[in-house]
């Protein structure tokens, strides 16, 4: 608003830098990563998205890390929060499929222990196709939930699709595991953040948010996230 007499102009610009004042701070502690926005490349800093089911940083996530660490590092005053989230629809489908491949990883592995070699992490461990049947034989077996017996009382052995049925079928993901999940996507962030060497650990830190398994994120942006804030 400015006002004056049009006859006579003498017009009060204060009210308008109050206002301009008022409407920087506000816009600093609701969304203060839009007051740094010129020095990322691309959009939503403060959105970093994870594949469904898992914890592993993406190569644009961690582009989008490599920049913010540098921010913080030059502005030692500012704090991060990190907050992760889940989706049910999106994540509990993908978590139980990458938990059911996981029990086959962990029989090849102990095969690999048992010949005397050294097992690559369980999530690089490559099942190929003539493999598969063997080590769901061998997941099944170990498997600890009351299986199908015969007359006199024994275990059935099951072709591959009911044995494979029959595990997927016990494998459970409901909210307990998906905050899990939750928790762990910011872990990875507070992990790749510390492990610039840029950062110190009192400045980094991990908020668990009231609705993990809600995230609320623009249209358009995945909803299995780690949301940034900045202090």
């Amino acid at each position: 608003p400015v006002s004056g007499d049009m006859n006579n102009p003498e017009f009060s610009i204060g009210g308008i830098v109050l206002q301009a004042f008022v409407n920087l701070i506000v816009k600093a502690a609701t969304s203060p990563f839009t007051l740094l926005g010129s020095l990322f490349e691309g959009e939503n800093p403060d959105h970093l998205a994870f594949e469904p089911g898992t914890a592993k940083l993406t190569p644009e996530t961690t582009a989008k890390l490599d920049a913010l660490a540098k921010v913080l590092y030059d502005r030692p005053a500012l704090q991060l929060e990190i907050s992760g989230y889940a989706d049910p629809a999106g994540d509990t489908p993908a978590l139980a499929e990458i938990l059911f491949q996981r029990k086959l990883q962990a029989q090849k592995a102990l095969q690999l222990a048992d010949e005397g070699k050294t097992s690559p992490p369980l999530e690089d461990i490559v099942i190929a196709p003539e493999e598969y049947e063997d080590l769901l034989q061998a997941a099944y077996e170990a498997e600890t939930f009351k299986k199908p017996t015969n007359f006199i009382g024994m275990e059935k052995t099951l072709p591959p699709k009911e044995a494979e049925a029959l595990i997927r079928q016990h494998i459970e993901v409901g909210p307990p595991e998906l905050e899990d999940l939750a928790y762990a996507r910011a872990q990875a962030v507070q992990d790749y953040l510390l492990a610039s060497g840029q950062l110190d650990a009192a400045r980094l830190f991990l908020v668990k948010p009231d609705k993990p398994l809600a995230p609320e994120v623009a249209e358009g942006l995945a909803p299995e996230c780690v949301l940034l804030g900045l202090k």
